[in-house]
C-alpha cells in the first residue's frame, strides 16, 4: 500500500490516529479491525537522524513511487546529522 493509499485509506474510513509508537518507531492507525502501520514524515525524520548519528552507511525505504507528492524524500532528504554525531 503506498503512502499516499494510505493517506487517503485514513481520511476516507473514519480511521483512529495515526497513532505514533515510540517504542517500535512506526505510526499506525486503525479502521474497524484492520491495524494499518506505516513511517509518515516525522518517523523517516526520525529514522534517518538515527542513521546519521549513528554514522550507518544507508538505510532502506520502500520504493519511492510509493511516495505521496515526495512528500517521505524530501523529509529524508532534508533530515541534518545532529551535531553530537562522530562519523569516522
Amino acid at each position: 500500500m503506498s503512502y499516499k493509499d494510505i493517506n487517503n485509506y485514513f481520511k476516507t474510513n473514519g480511521a483512529v490516529g495515526p497513532i505514533y509508537n515510540s517504542t517500535y518507531v512506526v505510526d499506525y492507525f486503525i479502521v474497524r479491525s484492520a491495524w494499518i502501520s506505516f513511517d509518515g514524515v516525522d518517523v523517516v525524520r526520525i529514522k534517518v537522524s538515527y542513521a546519521k548519528e549513528k554514522a550507518l552507511l544507508g538505510y532502506v525505504v520502500w520504493e519511492v513511487s510509493y511516495d505521496d507528492n515526495w512528500v517521505l524524500s524530501q523529509a529524508g532528504v532534508k533530515t541534518t546529522r545532529p551535531s553530537s554525531a562522530i562519523c569516522h
